[in-house]
Protein backbone atom coordinates (compact mmCIF):
# COMPACT_ATOMS: atom_id res chain seq x y z
CA UNK A 1 0.00 0.00 0.00
CA UNK A 2 2.88 2.15 0.63
CA UNK A 3 4.56 1.42 -2.83
CA UNK A 4 0.85 2.48 -4.35
CA UNK A 5 0.83 5.75 -2.33
CA UNK A 6 4.31 6.74 -3.52
CA UNK A 7 3.66 5.62 -7.23
CA UNK A 8 0.45 7.80 -6.70
CA UNK A 9 2.41 10.72 -5.70
CA UNK A 10 5.25 10.86 -8.31
CA UNK A 11 2.63 10.13 -10.91
CA UNK A 12 1.01 12.99 -10.26
CA UNK A 13 4.03 15.07 -9.64
CA UNK A 14 5.49 14.03 -13.29
CA UNK A 15 1.96 14.82 -14.30
CA UNK A 16 2.14 18.40 -13.24
CA UNK A 17 5.54 18.91 -14.18
CA UNK A 18 4.46 17.64 -17.70
CA UNK A 19 1.75 20.01 -17.87
CA UNK A 20 4.01 22.93 -16.62
CA UNK A 21 6.20 21.84 -19.76
CA UNK A 22 3.03 21.91 -21.96
CA UNK A 23 2.83 25.50 -20.49
CA UNK A 24 5.66 26.77 -21.15
CA UNK A 25 6.36 25.60 -24.65
CA UNK A 26 2.83 27.05 -25.70
CA UNK A 27 3.64 30.54 -24.43
CA UNK A 28 7.20 30.38 -26.40
CA UNK A 29 5.62 29.71 -29.81
CA UNK A 30 3.07 32.47 -29.31
CA UNK A 31 4.56 35.82 -29.53
CA UNK A 32 3.77 38.07 -26.59
CA UNK A 33 1.12 40.57 -27.54
CA UNK A 34 2.31 44.26 -27.28
CA UNK A 35 0.43 46.53 -25.17
CA UNK A 36 -1.46 49.28 -27.21
CA UNK A 37 0.59 52.24 -25.81
CA UNK A 38 3.90 50.92 -27.07
CA UNK A 39 2.11 49.72 -30.67
CA UNK A 40 4.38 51.62 -33.22
CA UNK A 41 1.71 53.92 -35.17
CA UNK A 42 1.66 53.49 -39.11
CA UNK A 43 3.53 56.06 -40.75
CA UNK A 44 0.63 57.43 -42.68
CA UNK A 45 2.10 60.34 -44.62
CA UNK A 46 0.68 62.99 -46.14
CA UNK A 47 1.99 65.45 -49.21
CA UNK A 48 0.19 68.46 -47.87
CA UNK A 49 1.71 71.56 -46.67
CA UNK A 50 -0.73 71.96 -44.19
CA UNK A 51 0.03 72.22 -40.24
CA UNK A 52 -3.03 71.34 -39.42
CA UNK A 53 -6.51 70.66 -40.60
CA UNK A 54 -10.05 72.13 -39.89
CA UNK A 55 -12.09 68.82 -40.57
CA UNK A 56 -16.09 68.74 -39.77
CA UNK A 57 -17.87 65.36 -38.85
CA UNK A 58 -21.02 64.59 -40.99
CA UNK A 59 -20.09 60.84 -40.39
CA UNK A 60 -23.32 58.84 -39.31
CA UNK A 61 -22.76 56.15 -36.86
CA UNK A 62 -25.79 54.18 -37.79
CA UNK A 63 -24.34 54.04 -41.39
CA UNK A 64 -20.42 52.94 -40.37
CA UNK A 65 -19.72 49.57 -39.35
CA UNK A 66 -16.62 49.43 -36.41
CA UNK A 67 -16.03 46.20 -34.60
CA UNK A 68 -14.84 46.27 -31.14
CA UNK A 69 -11.86 44.73 -31.48
CA UNK A 70 -9.70 43.89 -35.29
CA UNK A 71 -6.15 41.95 -35.46
CA UNK A 72 -2.89 43.65 -36.30
CA UNK A 73 -0.91 41.32 -37.95
CA UNK A 74 2.92 41.15 -37.48
CA UNK A 75 5.15 41.13 -40.79
CA UNK A 76 7.83 38.92 -41.95
CA UNK A 77 10.62 41.33 -42.79
CA UNK A 78 12.40 38.64 -44.70
CA UNK A 79 13.21 39.77 -48.30
CA UNK A 80 11.75 38.31 -51.45
CA UNK A 81 14.91 35.61 -52.28
CA UNK A 82 16.83 35.96 -55.98
CA UNK A 83 15.40 32.52 -56.13
CA UNK A 84 11.50 33.93 -55.55
CA UNK A 85 12.60 37.24 -57.94
CA UNK A 86 14.09 34.80 -60.59
CA UNK A 87 10.99 32.54 -60.78
CA UNK A 88 8.50 35.81 -61.24
CA UNK A 89 10.76 36.75 -64.10
CA UNK A 90 10.42 33.02 -65.49
CA UNK A 91 6.83 33.52 -65.00
CA UNK A 92 5.95 36.82 -66.93
CA UNK A 93 8.99 35.38 -69.77
CA UNK A 94 11.86 36.61 -68.89
CA UNK A 95 14.79 33.86 -69.84
CA UNK A 96 17.98 35.92 -68.45
CA UNK A 97 19.84 36.61 -65.35
CA UNK A 98 18.72 40.19 -63.36
CA UNK A 99 21.03 42.83 -63.24
CA UNK A 100 20.96 43.61 -59.51
CA UNK A 101 21.78 46.83 -58.39
CA UNK A 102 21.90 48.59 -54.98
CA UNK A 103 19.53 51.34 -54.00
CA UNK A 104 20.30 53.85 -51.01
CA UNK A 105 16.60 53.50 -49.68
CA UNK A 106 15.70 50.12 -50.95
CA UNK A 107 18.55 48.03 -50.72
CA UNK A 108 19.00 45.09 -53.78
CA UNK A 109 17.25 45.54 -56.43
CA UNK A 110 16.69 43.52 -59.40
CA UNK A 111 16.22 44.60 -63.01
CA UNK A 112 15.59 42.56 -66.05
CA UNK A 113 15.51 44.05 -69.85
CA UNK A 114 14.76 41.98 -72.75
CA UNK A 115 13.74 43.48 -76.14
CA UNK A 116 11.03 40.65 -76.36
CA UNK A 117 9.74 40.34 -73.14
CA UNK A 118 10.12 44.03 -72.05
CA UNK A 119 11.46 45.34 -68.64
CA UNK A 120 11.16 43.91 -64.81
CA UNK A 121 11.98 45.43 -61.75
CA UNK A 122 11.76 43.68 -58.66
CA UNK A 123 12.46 45.48 -55.07
CA UNK A 124 12.62 42.50 -52.23
CA UNK A 125 12.31 44.65 -49.68
CA UNK A 126 8.69 46.04 -49.97
CA UNK A 127 7.98 43.30 -52.51
CA UNK A 128 7.48 45.69 -55.60
CA UNK A 129 7.20 44.01 -58.93
CA UNK A 130 7.11 46.59 -61.56
CA UNK A 131 6.62 45.43 -65.05
CA UNK A 132 6.38 46.84 -68.65
CA UNK A 133 6.12 45.08 -71.90
CA UNK A 134 7.65 45.62 -74.91
CA UNK A 135 4.73 47.08 -76.97
CA UNK A 136 3.96 50.31 -78.65
CA UNK A 137 0.54 52.11 -77.53
CA UNK A 138 -1.32 52.50 -80.14
CA UNK A 139 -3.38 56.22 -79.90
CA UNK A 140 -6.14 56.09 -82.47
CA UNK A 141 -8.11 53.26 -84.42
CA UNK A 142 -9.34 50.20 -82.28
CA UNK A 143 -11.79 50.89 -79.69
CA UNK A 144 -11.34 49.69 -76.11
CA UNK A 145 -12.93 46.37 -75.21
CA UNK A 146 -15.82 46.01 -72.44
CA UNK A 147 -14.74 47.08 -69.16
CA UNK A 148 -15.97 43.46 -68.10
CA UNK A 149 -13.93 42.10 -70.50
CA UNK A 150 -11.34 43.70 -70.16
CA UNK A 151 -11.27 43.29 -66.08
CA UNK A 152 -11.01 39.89 -66.55
CA UNK A 153 -8.16 39.49 -69.13
CA UNK A 154 -6.35 42.02 -66.36
CA UNK A 155 -7.52 38.61 -63.30
CA UNK A 156 -6.39 36.23 -65.53
CA UNK A 157 -3.30 37.80 -66.34
CA UNK A 158 -2.19 38.16 -62.31
CA UNK A 159 -3.78 34.86 -61.42
CA UNK A 160 -2.02 32.98 -64.15
CA UNK A 161 1.63 34.22 -63.44
CA UNK A 162 0.99 33.82 -59.74
CA UNK A 163 1.27 37.64 -58.81
CA UNK A 164 -2.02 37.25 -56.76
CA UNK A 165 -4.99 34.96 -56.03
CA UNK A 166 -8.56 35.52 -57.03
CA UNK A 167 -9.55 35.65 -53.11
CA UNK A 168 -6.97 38.68 -52.43
CA UNK A 169 -8.81 40.81 -55.35
CA UNK A 170 -11.56 43.43 -54.70
CA UNK A 171 -13.67 44.39 -56.91
CA UNK A 172 -11.70 46.99 -59.20
CA UNK A 173 -11.95 50.32 -60.28
CA UNK A 174 -11.54 51.23 -63.98
CA UNK A 175 -10.76 54.53 -65.18
CA UNK A 176 -9.41 55.83 -68.75
CA UNK A 177 -6.00 57.88 -69.37
CA UNK A 178 -3.97 59.72 -72.04
CA UNK A 179 -0.85 59.58 -71.76
CA UNK A 180 1.03 62.86 -71.03
CA UNK A 181 4.72 64.20 -71.22
CA UNK A 182 4.91 63.72 -67.55
CA UNK A 183 2.92 60.69 -66.77
CA UNK A 184 -1.03 59.89 -67.22
CA UNK A 185 -3.83 62.11 -67.15
CA UNK A 186 -7.69 60.52 -66.13
CA UNK A 187 -9.84 61.43 -69.55
CA UNK A 188 -13.13 59.99 -71.27
CA UNK A 189 -13.05 56.54 -72.82
CA UNK A 190 -12.96 58.82 -76.43
CA UNK A 191 -9.75 60.58 -75.99
CA UNK A 192 -7.86 57.65 -74.12
CA UNK A 193 -4.70 55.74 -74.90
CA UNK A 194 -4.98 53.05 -72.15
CA UNK A 195 -7.79 51.20 -69.74
CA UNK A 196 -6.08 51.66 -66.23
CA UNK A 197 -7.17 48.72 -63.94
CA UNK A 198 -6.94 49.52 -60.20
CA UNK A 199 -7.35 46.40 -57.95
CA UNK A 200 -7.41 46.38 -54.25
CA UNK A 201 -5.92 43.70 -52.66
CA UNK A 202 -7.77 42.11 -49.18
CA UNK A 203 -6.87 40.86 -45.66
CA UNK A 204 -9.25 39.40 -43.44
CA UNK A 205 -12.06 41.10 -45.85
CA UNK A 206 -10.75 44.48 -45.49
CA UNK A 207 -8.89 46.75 -48.13
CA UNK A 208 -5.37 47.11 -48.05
CA UNK A 209 -4.49 50.30 -48.61
CA UNK A 210 -1.04 52.44 -49.23
CA UNK A 211 -0.25 55.84 -49.58
CA UNK A 212 -0.11 55.30 -53.63
CA UNK A 213 -3.98 55.46 -53.64
CA UNK A 214 -4.32 56.31 -57.56
CA UNK A 215 -2.59 53.58 -58.35
CA UNK A 216 -3.62 50.79 -55.84
CA UNK A 217 -1.84 47.49 -54.52
CA UNK A 218 -1.84 46.18 -58.40
CA UNK A 219 -2.33 48.31 -61.53
CA UNK A 220 -3.05 47.06 -64.64
CA UNK A 221 -2.65 49.20 -67.83
CA UNK A 222 -4.45 48.10 -71.31
CA UNK A 223 -4.00 49.37 -74.63
CA UNK A 224 -6.65 49.79 -77.26
CA UNK A 225 -5.44 46.36 -78.96
CA UNK A 226 -6.45 44.81 -75.63
CA UNK A 227 -2.58 44.33 -75.03
CA UNK A 228 -1.97 44.05 -71.74
CA UNK A 229 1.00 46.91 -71.25
CA UNK A 230 2.07 47.29 -67.59
CA UNK A 231 1.76 45.38 -64.61
CA UNK A 232 2.18 47.10 -61.08
CA UNK A 233 2.49 44.63 -57.94
CA UNK A 234 3.04 45.88 -54.50
CA UNK A 235 2.04 43.23 -52.49
CA UNK A 236 1.79 43.16 -48.37
CA UNK A 237 4.95 40.65 -46.47
CA UNK A 238 3.86 37.88 -45.21
CA UNK A 239 2.34 37.58 -42.24
CA UNK A 240 3.94 35.81 -39.32
CA UNK A 241 1.27 36.51 -36.40
CA UNK A 242 -1.78 38.33 -35.18
CA UNK A 243 -2.85 39.57 -31.93
CA UNK A 244 -6.56 41.74 -31.39
CA UNK A 245 -6.33 45.32 -30.00
CA UNK A 246 -9.32 47.86 -29.55
CA UNK A 247 -10.60 49.94 -32.37
CA UNK A 248 -11.96 53.55 -31.72
CA UNK A 249 -15.35 53.59 -30.99
CA UNK A 250 -17.47 56.05 -33.09
CA UNK A 251 -17.25 58.89 -30.63
CA UNK A 252 -13.40 58.70 -30.73
CA UNK A 253 -12.74 58.90 -34.47
CA UNK A 254 -15.25 61.63 -34.44
CA UNK A 255 -12.90 63.61 -31.69
CA UNK A 256 -9.40 62.28 -33.29
CA UNK A 257 -10.02 63.41 -36.83
CA UNK A 258 -7.91 66.46 -36.54
CA UNK A 259 -5.36 64.04 -36.67
CA UNK A 260 -6.49 62.47 -40.20
CA UNK A 261 -3.71 62.71 -43.12
CA UNK A 262 -4.48 64.11 -46.66
CA UNK A 263 -3.49 61.19 -49.22
CA UNK A 264 -5.66 62.36 -52.31
CA UNK A 265 -7.19 65.36 -53.81
CA UNK A 266 -9.91 65.68 -56.66
CA UNK A 267 -9.27 62.07 -57.54
CA UNK A 268 -5.25 62.80 -57.67
CA UNK A 269 -5.67 65.32 -60.27
CA UNK A 270 -4.93 68.05 -57.69
CA UNK A 271 -1.29 67.09 -56.11
CA UNK A 272 -1.80 68.22 -52.29
CA UNK A 273 2.15 69.41 -52.45
CA UNK A 274 1.64 71.97 -55.15
CA UNK A 275 -0.82 74.03 -52.60
CA UNK A 276 0.54 76.76 -50.49
CA UNK A 277 0.48 76.23 -47.06
CA UNK A 278 -3.13 77.35 -45.66
CA UNK A 279 -4.93 76.79 -49.00
CA UNK A 280 -7.80 74.25 -47.61
CA UNK A 281 -10.16 76.01 -46.02
CA UNK A 282 -12.12 72.86 -44.24
CA UNK A 283 -12.54 69.71 -45.13
CA UNK A 284 -16.06 68.05 -44.55
CA UNK A 285 -15.88 63.84 -44.19
CA UNK A 286 -19.41 61.65 -44.54
CA UNK A 287 -17.85 58.74 -45.05
CA UNK A 288 -15.35 56.28 -43.45
CA UNK A 289 -14.62 52.31 -43.76
CA UNK A 290 -11.51 50.52 -42.46
CA UNK A 291 -8.82 48.48 -44.38
CA UNK A 292 -5.18 47.85 -43.42
CA UNK A 293 -2.32 49.85 -44.27
CA UNK A 294 0.62 49.17 -46.21
CA UNK A 295 3.34 51.80 -45.46
CA UNK A 296 6.08 52.31 -48.57
CA UNK A 297 8.72 51.66 -45.98
CA UNK A 298 11.64 48.09 -45.80
CA UNK A 299 11.04 48.40 -41.97
CA UNK A 300 7.34 47.88 -41.23
CA UNK A 301 6.30 45.25 -38.83
CA UNK A 302 2.94 45.35 -38.53
CA UNK A 303 -0.11 45.79 -40.39
CA UNK A 304 -2.50 47.61 -38.89
CA UNK A 305 -6.07 48.71 -39.50
CA UNK A 306 -7.10 52.42 -40.27
CA UNK A 307 -9.68 54.39 -41.40
CA UNK A 308 -10.31 55.53 -44.52
CA UNK A 309 -12.31 58.97 -45.11
CA UNK A 310 -13.99 60.71 -47.82
CA UNK A 311 -15.45 63.89 -48.22
CA UNK A 312 -14.66 67.26 -49.72
CA UNK A 313 -12.36 69.92 -49.30
CA UNK A 314 -12.87 73.61 -49.68
CA UNK A 315 -9.89 75.25 -51.33
CA UNK A 316 -9.12 78.74 -51.40
CA UNK A 317 -11.23 80.38 -54.11
CA UNK A 318 -14.26 78.73 -53.11
CA UNK A 319 -13.54 75.31 -55.12
CA UNK A 320 -15.29 72.36 -53.52
CA UNK A 321 -13.20 69.25 -54.93
CA UNK A 322 -13.06 65.08 -53.60
CA UNK A 323 -10.36 64.30 -50.64
CA UNK A 324 -9.56 60.92 -49.46
CA UNK A 325 -7.56 60.81 -45.44
CA UNK A 326 -6.37 57.90 -43.71
CA UNK A 327 -6.46 57.92 -39.64
CA UNK A 328 -5.67 55.01 -37.23
CA UNK A 329 -8.34 52.85 -36.45
CA UNK A 330 -6.30 51.54 -33.02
Amino acid sequence: MFKNRKLTIALIIGLMLLAGLLLVLKSRSQPAVIPLERLPQPKIESPSREASLKIESRLQSDKISIPNKLPVYTLSTTPVSLEESVQIATNLGFTGSPQVLNDARFGTVYIWSEAANGNLRIVPTTHIIDYKTPLATPKTGTTFQPEEETVAKAKRFLISRSLTTEDKLSLPKVRYIAITDESYAEVNQDLADLVDIIFIETINGYQLVNPTTEIGTINVKIDRNNNIVSVYVDKADQIVSAADYKVKTFSELVLSLGAAKIQSLDNGNIDPSSLPASSINKIVVNNANIAYFQELSIKQQYLQPVFVLEGTALLDGGQTVPVLLYLSAL
